[in-house]
């Protein structure tokens, strides 16, 4: 392939996406922390979910086939920005009580914890490009924070998300 067919490529599909050029939008609840803008703003990571096909190997004859039969539904990773007062971590904790209950552990109503979550690719005005809704979404781990004696180096939040599906938005 020609340098220029590369170039003349990327200019027609408007330039390269970017990894840093992104929006998520999170759930408001009315005793969050946070509001889902300020939510997006500490978002350091995100993923865009893919999709992996599972198959079955079917023979006819000798002849053989990998034939698909449906598809499995990966987890979601979101890692924050942590600010001394912790409102992510507690944003994330309230939510996950929703669903288990810390004191009384009892199992919420599904319907009372989950939640759709947005995910966009935005190009460099910051227009969206792509977007994936999350269906039914709720933050099944909020990862142990470890801290240690390196200096300068800020907190972060990992959290993974179960989801019952998701959809182009």
């Amino acid at each position: 392939m020609k340098v220029d067919n590369f170039k003349s490529l990327i200019n027609k599909g408007g330039g390269l996406a970017q990894t840093n050029k992104f929006k998520v939008i999170l759930p408001q609840w009315s005793d969050s922390p946070l509001l889902s803008s300020e939510l997006e703003i500490l978002c350091k990571e995100a993923t865009i979910p893919g999709r992996r096909l599972t198959g079955v190997e079917r023979s006819i004859g000798l002849n053989k086939q990998n034939v698909a039969y449906g598809y499995v539904i990966v987890e979601a990773n979101m890692v924050f920005h942590l600010t001394n007062d912790y409102r992510v971590k507690t944003y994330f904790d309230r939510w996950q009580n929703r669903v288990v209950d810390n004191e009384t552990y009892e199992v919420g109503y599904y319907n009372d914890y989950v939640k759709p979550i947005k995910v966009y690719q935005l190009d460099k005005n910051g227009n969206k490009i792509y977007g994936v809704e999350y269906l039914e979404a709720y933050p099944n781990t909020v990862n142990a924070i470890q801290l240690n004696n390196n200096l300068d180096e800020t907190v972060e939040l990992s959290v993974t998300l179960s989801y019952k599906n998701w959809k182009v938005i």
